[in-house]
C-alpha cells in the first residue's frame, strides 16, 4: 500500500481504514525518516491549528503576529502541505491521542520474547514481564516503562536519550547494552551495565547514579548502592534460557525459577534454607526438576509436588 499525503490526511482526520493503520505503522517502521517526515507533518498540523484559531480569533480581517508569520513560513516551505493548506481542519486533539497511545506487550510466565522498537533499539523480554511503549516516538526523549525484566540494546541517538521507567526508578541512555530487573511487587529493582553508559535516578529525579561497565545499581531498603560485577553478561544469562543461582537469596530464586519455568512454588517452612554460593547455572530447556537437583547440592531442602493444586512445595 502507498503511503502518501492522502493516507496521513484521512489517518489525521480518524478516516483510515484498520488496513491502512497497519500500513502506516509497517511504513513509520521501516526507516528513520519516514518517522522524521510524520513528525514533520505534525508540526505542519499545529501550525495550521495555530492559523485557523487566530483566524476565529481576529475574524475575517487578521493582522497576523511575528509567530503566525513564522508559521506560514514554516507551510510555504514544506512545499508538499502547501497546497493542502486550506482544506485542513483543526487536528490537535487526533495529535494528543496518537501521541499517548501505547503499545503493550505482556509475557506469560515460562515464555520470552525479542521485540525491535520503532527506534531500532532491541528489547528482549523477559518471562512475567509487561512492556509499554510508544509506536512513534515524537518528544525529546525515547520512553518505554518495564515491570519485570528486559536485555536492552539500544541505538544510538544522544540527542534523544533512551529512557526505561519503572516503578521507583528510571534508566537513562543515548546507546548501550543494559539489563533491568524491577518487579514491583516484590519491590526489587537492580540495572547491570554491559556496554556504554546510563544514569540511573529516582523517579523524581534525585538519588543520581552514573554507570559505567561492569557495574551493577540495586535499590535496598530504600537506598541506591553500586558495585562492581566480575561478569556483567551474567545478569542477561536469561536472555539465552539460562539461570544463574550464584549469589541469590532463596526465595528470589523461588520466584525465579516460577516465572521462568511456569510453575506455582509454595516455601512450607519458616526458616528459608540457605544457600552455599558458588558458580552454578541451569538451562531452562532442562526443566524444574532439573534446576532443583543442582539447587540441592548447595542448599538443603525438599521439595514435592502436588498435582492436585499444580504446585510445588518447598520443605
Amino acid at each position: 500500500m502507498k503511503i502518501d499525503i492522502n493516507l496521513l490526511f484521512r489517518f489525521f482526520k480518524d478516516k483510515h481504514s484498520s488496513a491502512e493503520a497497519d500500513a502506516l505503522g509497517e511504513w513509520l517502521s521501516a526507516d528513520e525518516k519516514h518517522q522524521e517526515a510524520f513528525s514533520e507533518a505534525f508540526r505542519l498540523f499545529q501550525a495550521e491549528e495555530f492559523l485557523l484559531e487566530e483566524k476565529k480569533a481576529k475574524g475575517k480581517t487578521v493582522w497576523w503576529s511575528f509567530a503566525a508569520a513564522a508559521a506560514i513560513a514554516a507551510l510555504f516551505m514544506s512545499g508538499l502541505f502547501f497546497n493542502r493548506v486550506r482544506e485542513m481542519k483543526p487536528l490537535q486533539q487526533q495529535l494528543t491521542a496518537y501521541e499517548r497511545q501505547v503499545n503493550i506487550l505482556q509475557t506469560s510466565p515460562g515464555e520470552r520474547v525479542n521485540l525491535t522498537l520503532p527506534d531500532g533499539s532491541r528489547v528482549h523480554l523477559n518471562a512475567d514481564s509487561r512492556l509499554e511503549y510508544y509506536p512513534v516516538q515524537t518528544g525529546a526523549a525515547r520512553r518505554v516503562k518495564l515491570d519485570g525484566e528486559a536485555l536492552f540494546e539500544v541505538k544510538s541517538d544522544p540527542s534523544h536519550p533512551f529512557i526505561v521507567e519503572t516503578f521507583n526508578h528510571q534508566v537513562k541512555a543515548t546507546g548501550t547494552r543494559f539489563n533491568v530487573s524491577a518487579v514491583e511487587a516484590e519491590r526489587i529493582f537492580c540495572t547491570t551495565l554491559m556496554k556504554g553508559k546510563v544514569q540511573v535516578s529516582d523517579n523524581e529525579g534525585k538519588e543520581e547514579q552514573e554507570m559505567r561497565p561492569g557495574q551493577r545499581v540495586s535499590w535496598e531498603e530504600g537506598v541506591l548502592s553500586i558495585k562492581d560485577v566480575e561478569d556483567p553478561e551474567e545478569a542477561a544469562l536469561w536472555s539465552k534460557g539460562i539461570i544463574s543461582i550464584s549469589g541469590i537469596p532463596f526465595d528470589r530464586l523461588m520466584n525465579i525459577f516460577e516465572r521462568s519455568f511456569g510453575v506455582n512454588i509454595i516455601i512450607d517452612r519458616e526458616k528459608l534454607p540457605e544457600v552455599h554460593y558458588g558458580m552454578a547455572k541451569v538451562r531452562i530447556s532442562n526443566g524444574i526438576g532439573y534446576a532443583f537437583s543442582v539447587l540441592q547440592k548447595r542448599s538443603e531442602f525438599k521439595y514435592r509436588y502436588d498435582e492436585e493444586t499444580q504446585t510445588y512445595h518447598i520443605y
